[in-house]
């Protein structure tokens, strides 16, 4: 299977359990990977495909629009919507937060999805 990636896409997120966390906006660095069929595309016209930018836009878009405590949340949210929305048979989401800890460069969370992991 051939994948697409999105690499360091970034959202400003209103994420954290602390309450000064809450107040702000920070953002988060999110890294997709899904499975498509290449072989499929035969007239190299995006109608063939999963438009990048499409999914890209609208995890922006869902990372912004609501508050989220945890990375692991964010992450099982961005996979469930990404799946449903664009029917990927598997998705891998990692959400960083740079910044989290003094010592660190990044922390953060990598899941894997599949569409059967969902009842859809």
């Amino acid at each position: 299977m051939d994948r697409i990636l999105i690499e360091k896409l970034k959202a400003n997120a209103v994420i954290g359990i602390w309450e000064w966390e809450k107040q702000i906006t920070q953002i988060v660095e999110i890294d997709i990977e899904f499975s498509i069929d290449a072989r499929m595309i035969t007239k190299d016209n995006i109608s063939e495909t999963t438009n990048y930018k499409d999914v890209a836009k609208d995890i922006k878009l869902l990372c912004e629009s609501r508050p989220f405590e945890l990375v692991e949340t964010m992450a099982e949210e961005i996979a469930k919507f990404a799946i449903a929305k664009y029917k990927m048979n598997k998705i891998m989401v990692k959400v960083c937060k740079p910044g989290a800890l003094s010592d660190a460069k990044n922390v953060g969370i990598q899941i894997e999805r599949l569409l059967s992991d969902y009842d859809l």
